[in-house]
């Protein structure tokens, strides 16, 4: 599904466009993420630029958004997603978020990929803990 997302941005993106991402934690799911949306953006001449969000304070977040000026901003798990929700006029796609919250339906700017473990899965890994 995540793919989906991606392959649909990448139908819109232009070489010399800037994304923003914002990343919850550092982590390695988060950082395969990542990895995945750069690989389907790998031919384009794509900028980068990263704000780890549990490493920022108060508005800083917003107030270096905003500086950018990006094209876009990806938000991978839902601390990001928190921060990404209160930009507005810049398009915001969320990745690696377990059941987004009510922020979400309304926003048009703001879009995104479920994060849904199969019940199955959870009570695998509870059971192997």
């Amino acid at each position: 599904m995540a793919l989906i997302v991606f392959n649909a941005y990448d139908n819109r993106a232009q070489a010399g466009q800037t994304i923003v991402t914002l990343q919850s934690v550092q982590a390695r799911p988060y950082k395969e993420a990542l990895s995945g949306f750069k690989q389907v953006l790998s031919d384009l001449d794509v900028r980068f630029h990263p704000i780890l969000v549990s490493n920022s304070k108060d508005n800083d977040v917003l107030e270096r958004i905003s500086a950018m000026k990006p094209d876009l901003v990806l938000a991978i798990g839902m601390g990001a997603l928190t921060w990404a929700e209160k930009i507005e006029r810049i398009p915001v796609v969320y990745v690696m978020v377990l059941s987004p919250p009510d922020m979400v339906p309304g926003k048009k700017w703001l879009t995104g990929v479920k994060m849904d473990v199969a019940p199955e899965r959870q009570l695998a890994i509870l059971l192997k803990a």
